[in-house]
């Protein structure tokens, strides 16, 4: 649970309002932090006072003033909740082909992945880290 919550304008740079500008002394582990951009979006951090990580923005942030010392800010990836259509709220996926077998009746989307429901098929895709789907069954 972080002891305190930060807030930032830009990841790096160093400058007013950029999170690897807010100093080291300062920080605690678990520490948190969101960072809005103008542009690029936003994104939640923890800080990890044990981490040597090598800087990777966005996913790795050092502290300019940590030097060669431990402690990194470290992007969280929050997980997507789990929901499930089903067949009234389908209206894209009539598949009305005999070689498919009928419309989907029920689409359930999870942490990547997709499965779409039939009356006699099934069809699996993985989503994978760059958003794209994979057909795998």
């Amino acid at each position: 649970m972080p002891k305190y919550f930060y807030g930032a304008t830009s990841l790096t740079g160093g400058g007013t309002g950029a999170l690897d500008a807010i100093s080291n002394e300062d920080l605690q582990d678990n520490d948190g932090a969101v960072v809005i951009t103008d542009g690029d979006g936003s994104y939640v951090y923890t800080y990890d006072a044990e981490s040597s990580a090598a800087e990777d923005s966005p996913n790795v942030i050092a502290p300019d003033d940590i030097g060669g010392g431990n402690g990194r800010w470290i992007l969280e990836k929050p997980e997507p909740a789990s929901h499930t259509h089903t067949e009234s709220d389908i209206t894209d996926l009539d598949h009305t082909d005999p070689n498919i077998g009928g419309a989907a009746t029920e689409l359930t989307i999870t942490s990547g992945e997709i499965i779409v429901t039939g009356s006699r098929w099934v069809r699996y895709h993985k989503v994978d880290t760059e958003g794209d789907a994979q057909t795998l069954l």
